[in-house]
């Protein structure tokens, strides 16, 4: 019986997405993003951090009552972060999204 083994998708260490903290409370930073965000990403698309700005503002500013801080990670991934945790499920809860016939990944 063949074991799946768990780097199945990733070629090589370089592939793993690292998410940079900034050096002042990385702690807190991470557990506000626990708490109220998530990481995604267009799937097979490098939208421009303005790109995904837009598209934010056109998708999800009318259906939540706060804002989001989009910040860029690098190889197409993003963390968005909500003002509350409600916004944060309503979004998740009413997935999937789509840029085009791209679809968003979206993971807590």
């Amino acid at each position: 019986m063949n074991r799946p083994t768990i780097n199945k998708f990733i070629k090589k260490f370089e592939d793993i997405l690292e998410i940079s903290l900034p050096p002042a409370l990385p702690r807190r930073v991470a557990l506000s993003l626990a708490e109220r965000g998530f990481v995604g990403k267009f799937m097979w698309l490098w939208s421009s951090p303005k790109l995904v700005q837009k598209w934010i503002e056109r998708n999800w500013n009318a259906t939540i009552q706060g804002k989001i801080a989009i910040r860029f990670c690098g190889r197409g991934y993003y963390t968005f972060l909500f003002e509350s945790k409600e916004d944060r499920d309503l979004i998740f809860i009413n997935d999937p999204y789509f840029m085009d016939s791209k679809g968003l990944y979206l993971n807590r």
